[in-house]
Order: structure tokens, then C-alpha cells, then sequence
């Protein structure tokens, strides 16, 4: 769950992009042990997926793996 607002992270740069995530999300439901799959629709530095995805280790999941729909190249 998005924990507070940020801006688009396509009109940010690398560094504003990581910055902008930082604690973005929070997990709300038991996830210990679980297997988890994040889809994205565009990946632009992996910061968005980097931050969901360190929540639900820290909230215990056993292995999250992403996917985006598409890349910025």
C-alpha cells in the first residue's frame, strides 16, 4: 500500500527518483513467508520496485520478484 504521495517518477531524474520512494510503501497484510510477485506497468530506474520490494522483506516475505510492463530506454 502506498504509504504517502509522490510524483510521477518518469518526470523525475535517477537521484530525485530514489529519493521520491523512500518510504513510499507499507505493507498491510501478513506476508511472512510468502512468495510475492510486483508488477509495474513502466520501469524507469527500478526505484519503485526497490522500495515496495525491501517493504515486504522487511515485513518478511520469502521472495518477491518483479515485473514491468515495459522499459525507458
Amino acid at each position: 500500500m502506498r504509504s504517502k504521495e509522490t510524483a510521477p517518477q518518469y518526470t523525475l531524474g535517477k537521484y530525485a527518483r530514489l529519493k521520491n520512494m523512500d518510504a513510499a510503501f507499507r505493507v498491510c497484510k501478513d506476508v511472512k513467508g510468502k512468495k510475492i510477485l510486483l508488477v509495474d506497468d513502466i520501469c524507469t530506474s527500478g526505484s519503485t520496485l526497490i522500495s515496495a520490494s525491501n517493504e515486504l522483506y522487511l515485513a518478511g516475505a520469502k521472495v518477491v520478484e518483479c515485473f514491468a510492463l515495459s522499459k525507458k530506454l
